[in-house]
């Protein structure tokens, strides 16, 4: 119904052909090229960060963004006003509605309206909405990103997403272990690009923050510091973390341990009867005094100068942005062998990693690490120096300014050939 009606020209202003203005703006020298980035929400999360991050590091007078989201709320819209932004909320409560056909056909007036040469999505939900909607607008170029392992959706979601990918021009992704997954998941190799996530490299910490950090929360100075940074879901290996914290008391005695995030399900009784269930956990264990539950926070470098050695011993992963941040501040990592971390982390040279689900080999990594400063020296420095050098944040930007060239060219090139009788489709 919704094709039927936009075919029979519900754009006002706009005959429905391929818009040749697009194109031709692009390859104007000079004007920037127009982008329109479709996500969830804007939460703190993985994803949200980088494509934030990404934004600010375009160049205004080279890229004009909009954005649009199913949810206008999270902790980082504010940076999107404040940078004036154009956001545009499309709320549905199921895919499988009439109001999601809707919303689906007023994001693709929008388009039409705005003309963009690309339109980038992030992440299932926003795949899954917004990439019929760039095709049914006839936006040129259209890149989907896939950022995890899948391990969050049901076999029916996983069939969804590739139905809907299959209708970008690339998918995106942050890791090997991601571009393997989705191949071996049917996907088109000839899609799929790797751009891994950037970090900015902090300022090495002269003291101040370790000493404010450590008295916020009644640390001693002295005192050796575990800190995991993350959401807090089953998935990420929280309670495996607790367990070896129990053992490692025993050996490492002036332990303590950090773990900043917030439940996934942020205002659900889900999300709180799991973070609740965390905290009568270290009860039980005995390692409450010990065991600090920071909530969220926005100043994680300063967390992460506080501690000693960072650990994410998560059961599934895409490329995560814990891990690169802290090694990007000089902290030794373990981590579990599982998605994009072993891409991170070379063993014994730049982190220590661990099978996943494995509390005897979390706890002997993580004290052979606090009972050896020599050793937390040397993979903290490694780590640093291979964040700085492989994974900078104008590293991605780059990558990414040269994807949305090539796809850009290749669809100016592909119209080339049907305008010139080349091949017809």
């Amino acid at each position: 119904m919704y094709a039927h009606e936009i075919m029979a020209g519900d754009f006002p202003g706009h005959e429905f052909g391929m818009p040749e203005a697009a194109l031709a703006a692009a390859s104007i020298q000079g004007q920037s090229l127009s982008v329109y980035k479709f996500v969830t929400q804007f939460g703190i999360g993985g994803t949200e960060m980088q494509v934030l991050g990404l934004a600010r590091k375009f160049d205004p007078r080279r890229f004009s963004l909009a954005f649009g989201c199913l949810e206008r709320q999270g902790s980082l819209e504010p940076e999107y006003d404040d940078r004036g932004w154009s956001i545009s909320e499309y709320p549905i409560d199921r895919f499988a509605s009439i109001t999601a056909g809707r919303q689906m056909l007023r994001l693709a007036r929008e388009l039409r309206m705005r003309n963009p040469e690309i339109m980038h999505s992030y992440n299932f939900y926003a795949n899954v909405f917004s990439l019929p909607a760039a095709r049914l607008a006839q936006v040129p170029c259209v890149i989907a990103s896939i950022r995890d392992m899948g391990a969050y959706m049901t076999p029916m979601q996983q069939r969804v997403q590739r139905w809907a990918c299959r209708l970008a021009d690339r998918v995106v992704v942050n890791a090997d272990a991601i571009r393997i997954w989705l191949i071996e998941e049917g996907y088109d190799p000839g899609k799929i690009r790797v751009i891994r996530n950037g970090a900015n490299m902090p300022e090495r910490d002269s003291g101040g923050a370790r000493r404010k950090i450590r008295s916020e929360f009644g640390i001693p100075q002295n005192a050796k510091v575990v800190i995991m940074v993350s959401r807090l879901n089953a998935k990420k290996g929280v309670e495996y973390l607790l367990d070896a914290a129990a053992q490692i008391l025993r050996e490492v005695p002036d332990a303590w341990f950090m773990v900043v995030g917030i439940s996934v399900l942020e205002t659900s009784s889900g999300g709180t009867d799991y973070f609740e269930g965390l905290k009568l956990r270290t009860r039980h264990l005995g390692i409450h005094e010990r065991f600090i539950f920071t909530g969220l926070r926005r100043d994680v470098p300063d967390l992460l100068a506080a501690a000693d050695v960072s650990v994410l011993p998560s059961l599934s992963e895409g490329l995560p942005n814990a891990v690169i941040e802290a090694m990007a501040a000089g902290l030794p990592v373990v981590g579990t062998k599982v998605g994009g971390i072993p891409e991170l982390i070379d063993h014994g040279r730049t982190g220590l990693l661990i099978p996943p689900a494995d509390v005897g080999a979390l706890s002997e990594s993580l004290t052979a690490v606090l009972d050896n400063p020599h050793l937390s020296k040397r993979l903290g420095e490694a780590a640093r120096t291979r964040i700085q050098t492989e994974f900078s944040f104008e590293r991605m930007v780059r990558e990414t300014e040269a994807l949305y060239r090539d796809v850009l060219a290749e669809e100016k090139n592909h119209r080339r050939l049907r305008r010139d009788g080349g091949w017809q489709i």
